[in-house]
């Protein structure tokens, strides 16, 4: 097996922390528009 493909679980892994990064950038527009409205 190449060292460059990962196993499936640390495809699993990166794709939860990708998903995780997203949720985290919403919540903070949503932070800063909320700031701007107040």
């Amino acid at each position: 097996m190449p060292a460059e493909t990962p196993p499936a679980g640390g495809e699993l892994k990166i794709m939860q922390q990708e998903s995780n990064a997203s949720v985290e950038t919403i919540n903070a527009e949503m932070v800063q528009r909320n700031t701007k409205f107040t």
